[in-house]
């Protein structure tokens, strides 16, 4: 097998949104970055909402240009039945900042990497890292990439690999808060319900329902619930998911969902114990990871990935700024979190002998190291 060296200022495992935007902001500086990535291009994704912070943000990282020619569609807010079977809305309307916007996860990431590339990181696809660790202040890493073995040295390294990423074991164990699982599958909208373009949130005895707008005449449509609840209903019935659509009263009027093939990921909530150390961090999901129901996914990524970079931008020019602060910063965000995540699962009381919501307003399951 061929071997390639490369050495990188900054080494990133992982180009989701979290590890390209710490790869744009620090290529713009000057830093040399290599990301390194698994896939080898983009699938489609489940569809996700963003919120009106985004065109802040954006604007900040100079691509409010390159996402306004893109294929995603506003949203103008949330559509809810939750804590009652009436419908209510939370919409964006006098929101200062604009509308939202149901992505198109493809072109989202792809922008994020190529505005990474062309600020001059270098993108490496289709490569799975095999060995990493860390000798005399350095990084070194053995990464397969197409029938090449590439050694790769850097002076730091960030795992940006998500919420089941094995690199952030590097000094730190994850802390895991409860067992949600989604089960999403693409559907047809239909065109004579209301508010289409809103997402949907609908409660159901266990777990709840949400729907989203994606381009084109589709939506995605997926089922939140844990993952023991959904093993046992896989077991009692293989019409599990369309059982549990059945008691939904907004969420079946809306969809047509038509047989397709469904996937089932995590949606735990987690925070990594120490998310920093020498010449190490991780970013987004990897350091903290929310339920969807906060809306706060891909926001809690980019932004992450915007600290990360500023606290490496700071470290030279300020021997008082140190990683702890990016610690203590991702321990208040948790924190903050978990504190808007009691008080909306603590509104739906319609099911008090339910498994799925009592474990959540007795609080959250203590939390396990995983």
């Amino acid at each position: 097998m061929a071997q390639t060296n490369l050495f990188f200022d900054v080494t990133i495992i992982g180009a989701g949104p979290a590890g390209s935007t710490t790869a744009l902001l620090l290529a713009r500086e000057g830093f040399a970055v290599g990301v390194i990535d698994k896939r080898s291009c983009f699938d489609d994704c489940i569809g996700e909402v963003i919120g009106p912070q985004w065109s802040g943000i954006a604007k900040s990282l100079g691509l409010s240009h390159i996402f306004t020619r893109q294929n995603h569609r506003v949203s103008p807010g949330t559509l809810f039945a939750w804590g009652s079977a009436d419908l209510k809305s939370n919409d964006y309307i006098f929101n200062p900042q604009g509308m939202g916007w149901h992505l198109d996860r493809r072109e989202f990431n792809s922008m994020l990497v190529d505005a990474a590339k062309d600020a001059g990181a270098e993108i490496i696809r289709a490569a799975l890292v095999t060995s990493c660790q860390q000798n005399d202040g350095q990084w070194s890493l053995t990464v397969a990439h197409c029938g090449e073995s590439l050694r790769i040295r850097s002076r730091f390294l960030i795992d940006a690999g998500g919420r089941a990423s094995r690199w952030s074991a590097l000094d730190s164990r994850r802390f895991v808060y409860d067992r949600l699982v989604g089960v999403s599958m693409f559907c047809e909208r239909k065109a004579d319900f209301p508010w289409t373009d809103c997402t949907l949130v609908e409660a159901i005895d266990q777990g709840w329902f949400y729907s989203v707008s994606i381009p084109g005449n589709k939506a995605v449509l997926v089922y939140m619930t844990d993952a023991d609840l959904y093993a046992k209903g896989l077991r009692r019935s293989t019409d599990f998911f369309h059982e549990q659509l059945r008691k939904t009263v907004w969420t079946r009027k809306r969809m047509v969902a038509k047989a397709s093939r469904r996937t089932l990921y995590s949606a735990v909530s987690s925070v990594r114990e120490k998310v920093a150390g020498k010449n190490w961090m991780t970013v987004g999901d990897a350091s903290r990871s929310f339920d969807p129901l906060s809306s706060q996914g891909i926001l809690n990524a980019v932004r992450s990935g915007i600290d990360a970079a500023n606290t490496i931008l700071r470290e030279p020019k300020d021997s008082s700024v140190s990683t702890g602060d990016y610690e203590d910063r991702n321990r208040r965000v948790f924190a903050e979190y978990l504190g808007t995540h009691r008080k909306f699962y603590g509104m739906e009381k319609r099911w008090p002998d339910s498994e799925f919501w009592t474990r959540r307003q007795c609080g959250f399951l203590s939390p396990l190291a995983a």
